[in-house]
């Protein structure tokens, strides 16, 4: 389906009838973001706070998040300010560490990486043939994403005794919104991983947003908490 699909809004119907006075205070979470909505019934007018969000102000008890800009080859990304660009490549990939630690490759978890990170993966697709200075591969939709032929890791373990299972079917799948005006495939495959023989000693998740006009990958296998909505409210350059 296409990138442009419009997203759905869902509007606000307050009953006066059963309200005790004429000010109503609504507070309205979201992730990364706290809406709060203070209206004064017979008037047209409302104020709007936000927090969650660089130079908002918070109500009383609320803390505020710092965030900061980060741009990814089109997309422009509201994340905290703790996260920060770790790898780069002349293909336009990039890599976003999330945690104290750096993750400094692409898909890190590959590796064994303990370092919680995502991976942008420019001009994806199945036609794309791998770039062997960093040894990234063609993306296929439907496939979990790999940058190896061979066997790979599990994240924050030893990949030279940790290996992942092959999934043979998603997890789940559908579509999510990546800007307000583009939608991306998306994919959540899990994986079991095991040390040496014998049953998964555990499982985790990768988690792709694909946009096929774009042929922009992003992959996810730390579960970055916030991301699909980081991703909803971001913008495109140009």
């Amino acid at each position: 389906m296409p990138e442009d699909r419009p997203h759905r809004l869902v509007s606000l119907h307050i009953d006066t009838a059963n309200l005790p006075g004429p000010i109503v205070e609504i507070e309205i979470a979201c992730d990364p973001c706290l809406i709060r909505l203070k209206l004064e019934l017979g008037r047209s007018s409302f104020t709007v706070r936000t927090t969650g969000s660089a130079g908002a102000t918070t109500s009383p008890g609320h803390a505020t998040t710092t965030t900061t800009t980060l741009q990814l080859g089109p997309l422009i990304l509201r994340v905290p300010a703790t996260w920060r660009i770790t790898y780069r490549d002349a293909q336009g990939d990039y890599t976003v560490s999330t945690g104290a630690c750096a993750g400094d490759d692409l898909v890190g978890a590959e590796a064994g990486s303990p370092c919680p990170a995502f991976s942008l993966i420019a001009d994806a697709g199945p036609t794309s043939s791998p770039a062997g200075d960093i040894g990234t591969h063609a993306y296929v939709p439907g496939q979990e994403y790999t940058t190896s032929t061979g066997a790979t890791g599990c994240p924050a373990k030893p990949a030279t005794s940790w290996l992942r299972d092959a999934p043979v079917r998603p997890y789940s799948s559908g579509y999510a919104p990546v800007t307000s005006t583009r939608t991306a495939d998306y994919t959540v495959w899990q994986f079991g991983c095991y040390h040496a023989a014998g049953a998964p000693s555990f499982y985790f998740q990768q988690r792709d947003w694909y946009l096929p006009d774009s042929r922009i990958l992003i992959v996810d296998e730390y579960a970055t908490p916030g991301l699909a909505q980081i991703l909803a409210t971001a913008t495109w350059a140009g």
